[in-house]
């Protein structure tokens, strides 16, 4: 029956239906009934569409109708130029039709196959037609002949067929624009068992011989085949469609007589280059071509592409957006070198069918400062133009040891889909460095009363040891190796005197390092019953504040803000600690007077204003993380109001009944809050802080007290008699 066929096909060919698109260009096509237009491709954009392949580049040099074209070189070896629509974007289809213009220069020569049109499908599998020298008289040649290579079997393609001439004459294919349309057809797999003759290791391919492909020069039917396997068992939905292609110049060369007598291993090494071409035809043993042929070098061009198809169904669209990959640093990474100042990731389409990141839209920010690939961005495409990027930004500088360094990406296909993410890694961390004394300045001492002082110090590796490398401490006194505690308690002979001393801190590192800061105390003389006023400046202090930072503690300013502004909407605290200057106080005293002394800075709004003091209690908080949200102390009553200008000066608030009942409750720290109470009136002012640059402004707690002594005994002048020369105290 299958020979019946093929004689029936002989004797009475299928007549191929007539060239559709004939002289029709994007902008301006008429497409028959059923079918339909599906992309129209003229290149005057600039660029090609994101699942458009567009190589080798469009050029203003040559174009059929407008201004531009898509231009390649073949070139002394392997070259391709090409238009292609990825797979994945055609969708399904009973018939599909191709029409393009072609340029080939006058100097075309055509040596292996060279691609005209090509449909694939999974991988390797392909068919093309192609036009190849074998069916021509020689190779180098100004012609060659058409023919179509199937998905399926060799023994289902189209023969040979054409004589396509590139010559100058008005008949020839060279030197001017030319229109080439395919209709194809795919066989349907349908499961039917046709045996392959030119390949024994597959017995069977599935597929009924009802595909045709049908190929048009110049709106005449150039070449056909018709009731062909073309495509086999591949689903041909959804398929890769190619305008042009490679252009194989695999010929037969020799360096010396035509004589072949030997092969060379490659053209140029002294010897013959000669083989026996596997085509059926009937060539002279050996085959060799004339003495070192030059290799055809010319130039393509190719404009207003037209697909349409008949009988299709929905395109598959992309519904994912791209997805990032090998990032550098990686996403979490620690220890990161810090002069490795190089950000680097792969950005890549999401789809199967490679939709395409758009490149305008890659934007990578590092430590808030946002990058391009057209400003500040190193952006190469992949292999698959647009389908990919390697995106890389190199910063300017090293970074910080320990600095965590935050990273977001975005970026967005053809689809419109967009990619955001954002990472971080840490930098390693750097040489701890010598250690630093931060402590500058000692609180008095006074003869009898213990003294408790810490110096503090940072950098390095802790825990420190302190040691004292030269000067005098007031007798009675002894640095604390840790620097911090109980110091003893001053003598007399220690009294009214300045003591200079330097202390030195000594790091744990393997090769401990060390710093050394000069310091003094001043001991004040032992007064029995006098009045003593000690101004302390070991206070500890904070604001914290309502609003969008009522979150944040501000321990760190230079100044204490103490506001309402705008009107209210926006309030504060100020809180003031002071412990070391309560310890500083001798045991036995009676608190006479005690004054918070703040220094303004600067102030706004109204002028006075009033400021209120209050001491705390309950859940006191910790200077260092207090904030807005979780200060939870009970507050007093107003100790004191105190109406504050705006001008710069000492402003000092009466706390005395707050500062005897902490030295009474075992020497206890003592909490002050500050708010100001002008209601609904816009008013600012700005105190000087602890953190202030200023050192003589920082605030002070000033206290005067008095020291209880115990009665000196009697003094014997003679013996059986006492005379008693002073007496002070109270005696039961």
């Amino acid at each position: 029956m299958r020979k019946l066929l093929t004689l029936l096909l002989i004797l009475f060919p299928i007549v191929a239906d007539a060239a559709m698109l004939t002289g029709q260009a994007p902008g301006n096509v008429s497409p028959p009934s059923g079918w339909s237009v599906i992309r129209e491709q003229d290149f005057e954009s600039g660029s090609c569409a994101y699942d458009e392949y567009c190589r080798q580049s469009i050029t203003e040099s040559k174009a059929h109708g407008g201004s531009k074209s898509l231009f390649g070189t073949y070139d002394q070896d392997q070259d391709s130029m090409q238009w292609l629509i990825e797979e994945g974007y055609i969708g399904s289809f009973t018939e599909i039709y191709i029409s393009w213009y072609e340029y080939l220069d006058d100097t075309a020569l055509f040596n292996d196959e060279f691609i005209v049109q090509r449909m694939s499908k999974s991988g390797d599998k392909f068919q093309e037609i192609n036009l190849d020298w074998f069916w021509a008289p020689g190779f180098n040649q100004p012609r060659a002949n058409l023919y179509i290579v199937p998905q399926g079997t060799q023994s289902q393609r189209m023969s040979p067929k054409g004589a396509y001439v590139p010559n100058a004459s008005s008949s020839g294919n060279v030197g001017g624009w030319h229109q080439w349309e395919v209709h194809y057809r795919p066989n349907t797999p349908d499961g039917t068992t046709i045996n392959d003759p030119d390949n024994p290791d597959v017995s069977v391919v599935n597929g009924s011989p009802n595909g045709f492909y049908r190929v048009y020069l110049d709106g005449e039917l150039y070449n056909s085949a018709e009731n062909r396997n073309l495509n086999a068992d591949v689903d041909m939905t959804n398929m890769l469609v190619a305008v042009g292609g490679l252009y194989t110049k695999g010929v037969w060369t020799m360096d010396g007589a035509p004589s072949c007598a030997v092969c060379s291993t490659y053209p140029g090494d002294g010897d013959d280059s000669c083989t026996l071409p596997n085509t059926g035809q009937s060539f002279a043993s050996p085959f060799c071509a004339p003495t070192d042929p030059p290799l055809a070098s010319f130039n393509k061009y190719l404009d207003d592409i037209i697909v349409m198809t008949y009988g299709g169904g929905v395109v598959d669209t992309d519904t994912n957006p791209p997805r990032s990959s090998s990032k550098s640093p990686a996403s979490g990474a620690t220890g990161v070198a810090v002069t490795n100042r190089e950000i680097s990731l792969t950005v890549s389409d999401n789809y199967t069918y490679d939709t395409g990141v758009v490149r305008s839209s890659i934007s990578m920010t590092v430590e808030g400062t946002a990058y391009t690939c057209d400003s500040g961005l190193t952006c190469t495409p992949g292999s698959s133009p647009e389908s990919s990027y390697s995106v890389s930004r190199t910063m300017g500088e090293d970074w910080a040891n320990e600095q965590t360094v935050n990273v977001s990406f975005t970026a967005t296909d053809g689809q419109g889909l967009t990619l955001n993410e954002a990472w971080s890694y840490v930098t390693a961390a750097g040489s701890p460095g010598a250690p630093t004394i931060t402590t500058t300045t000692l609180a008095d001492g006074q003869v009898g009363a213990e003294y408790s002082a810490t110096i503090s110090s940072s950098g390095g590796t802790s825990p420190y040891t302190y040691s004292l490398v030269s000067g005098t401490l007031p007798t009675g006194l002894t640095l604390p190796s840790s620097g911090t505690g109980n110091w003893g308690s001053p003598t007399s002979a220690a009294s009214n005197t300045t003591y200079n001393f330097t202390v030195r801190v000594t790091d744990s590192q393997g090769t401990p390092q060390t710093d050394d800061q000069a310091l003094s105390i001043h001991i004040a003389p032992y007064l029995p019953g006098g009045s003593t006023t000690l101004v302390g400046t070991g206070i500890e202090d904070t604001w914290i504040t309502s609003g969008s930072q009522a979150g944040v503690n501000k321990s760190d300013n230079v100044v204490l803000r103490v506001y309402n502004w705008p009107e209210r909407t926006t309030l504060n605290k100020t809180i003031i600690m002071d412990n070391s200057d309560i310890l500083a106080l001798p045991d036995n005293v009676t608190i006479n007077n005690a004054k918070l002394r703040l220094y303004n800075t600067t102030g706004a709004g109204t002028d006075p204003t009033t400021h209120a003091i209050y001491s705390l209690s309950g859940t006191l908080p910790d200077i260092s993380t207090v904030t807005w949200n979780n200060f939870s102390a009970t507050v007093s009553a107003a100790l004191t109001t105190v109406s504050v200008p705006a001008a710069e000066g000492w402003v000092e608030f009466t706390v005395t009944s707050a500062v005897s009942a902490a030295y009474l409750a075992s020497k206890s720290p003592v909490y002050f809050l500050i708010a100001d109470t002008e209601g609904a009136s816009d008013t600012s002012r700005w105190y000087a802080s602890q953190e202030h640059e200023t050192t003589a402004w920082h605030p002070q707690l000033e206290i005067t007290y008095t020291q209880m002594v115990a009665p000196e005994g009697p003094s014997i002048s003679a013996p059986g008699k006492m005379r008693v020369s002073k007496l002070k105290g109270t005696f039961k």
